[in-house]
């Protein structure tokens, strides 16, 4: 019921409503998406992935549209806030990957863009949550997984993200603060502190600046198109080349 209806307001942007439209329960398109977003978490595996892939699709028209993903959402009496769509899809990557991968591609900033980097920031929310995940007993294929998945879409967001906010040391305290921090993790922050002493390599500032040409999304086709080899459109979009994704399914 609610994906039905949360098409019906799909239909109506498309239409030409104000993607920032509220209705008379206070709720947004980006609000009602948070919360289907939140619902698959909950439900089955195969349900999960079903909305997931759905709210992935819904996710691209509203930004097609000028939807801001990285603005907290307002709980209705202008002191309460709700997480954002990019807050909410980091907080969970591991289970959200596409749409926070999406999220980035389209440029979402990495921090809150109505309370800026005290509220939250990307390399925050990603720490914590493989703090949680590599608290627990898990497998070498999984840990690598995941950690390949952290480092893409820290690279994507570095690529793509206005404004991107420095590895502050916010970000570290609050993971340290639980408890020890595994060593994998702590390796992770040392690459991306290595990093970050350095100026970005020209070679990346032109993979950014041939992606924007590219724009609008998806860049996919357009880059097959273009008369480079295969191994430099493998770098121009690292995210297909380590997982081979297409963010948005074709509709059947």
């Amino acid at each position: 019921m609610h994906i039905v209806l949360y098409l019906m307001f799909l239909n109506i942007i498309s239409l030409g409503a104000d993607v920032n439209s509220v209705t008379l329960d206070g709720e947004t398109p980006l609000s009602s998406l948070v919360f289907l977003v939140k619902e698959s978490l909950d439900g089955s595996a195969e349900d999960a992935a079903q909305i997931g892939r759905f709210c992935t699709r819904a996710a691209a028209i509203l930004l097609d549209h000028g939807a801001d993903p990285s603005c907290c959402l307002s709980a209705g009496d202008g002191e309460q806030w709700e997480p954002s769509l990019t807050q909410t899809s980091l907080e969970h990557f591991d289970l959200l990957f596409p749409l926070a991968l999406l999220l980035l591609q389209r440029g979402a900033l990495f921090f809150c863009s109505s309370h800026g980097t005290s509220c939250w920031t990307g390399h925050t929310l990603i720490f914590v949550r493989l703090k949680e995940i590599l608290q627990e007993p898990v497998d070498a294929a999984k840990v690598t997984d995941l950690l390949a998945k952290a480092e893409v879409l820290l690279e994507i967001a570095q690529m793509c993200s206005l404004n991107f906010p420095p590895l502050s040391t916010l970000s570290v305290s609050s993971v340290q603060e639980l408890e020890m921090v595994p060593q994998i993790l702590l390796e992770l922050q040392n690459r991306l502190r290595e990093q970050e002493a350095q100026p970005l390599p020209l070679r990346h500032l032109c993979r950014a600046f041939i992606r924007h040409c590219l724009q609008p999304w998806p860049l996919e086709d357009k880059l097959r198109a273009l008369p480079l080899p295969d191994r430099l459109k493998d770098y121009l979009m690292p995210e297909h080349d380590r997982y081979g994704l297409v963010l948005l399914p074709k509709q059947p």
